[in-house]
């Protein structure tokens, strides 16, 4: 002879729990469930459809839709090592270059390469620092330089320190001038040491 019961379980405010109905078999004491159904109307698990879950924290949301959101955040992670190790990757093989003494240029690289940083140090004159897509420097007089910035001095002594996320790429080779005229007149001044980091 087979019975039949039902369990109601009331859910509390915030609970979430299952209405379902069993029968047993009074011979064979076996017990099937025959429904479970969710007293909010969501489905628990989810399925395989489900999108990935968005919602605040007062929205109910499916297992299926959580764990894919948790997947998009794991490999957003992922993407963003990655493109900080490639730029780490890629900035493998700079190279440091630099003055032995005071000078009115120097030449940074003598090929295309890309410039990284650079410090510019000076005495008591004031300045521009020139940068020339070239492997020597112009002669005074009229020049159009690639990049160029002032430097001032304190009358005794100057520098400028600069760095590039963006490395500047040269195509020809990298020189950079000190001159006490500029941005377009060349005037060299030999009062300069010039330190780089070329790639």
């Amino acid at each position: 002879m087979a019975t039949t019961s039902a369990v109601d379980v009331t859910p509390g405010l915030g609970d979430h729990v299952a209405t379902f109905s069993i029968s047993e078999d009074a011979e064979t004491k076996k017990v099937q469930r025959v429904a479970i159904a969710d007293p909010l109307g969501a489905d628990i698990l989810g399925s395989e459809t489900d999108a990935a879950a968005t919602a605040t924290d007062a929205t109910p949301v499916s297992a299926v839709s959580l764990w894919k959101q948790i997947s998009k955040s794991a490999q957003a992670i992922a993407t963003a090592l990655a493109g900080v190790l490639s730029f780490q990757m890629s900035n493998s093989g700079i190279s440091r270059v630099g003055s032995t003494a005071a000078e009115a240029s120097h030449v940074l690289k003598s090929s295309a390469g890309s410039l990284y940083a650079l410090t510019v140090v000076t005495g008591a004159t004031s300045g521009w620092l020139m940068l020339f897509d070239a492997v020597s420097a112009p002669a005074d007089g009229a020049v159009t330089p690639f990049w160029a910035k002032y430097l001032p001095s304190d009358g005794t002594a100057g520098d400028l320190s600069l760095e590039w996320s963006v490395p500047l790429a040269f195509a020809t080779g990298i020189t950079a001038v000190f001159s006490s005229t500029g941005p377009f007149t060349k005037t060299g001044s030999t009062t300069a040491a010039f330190y780089g980091q070329v790639k």
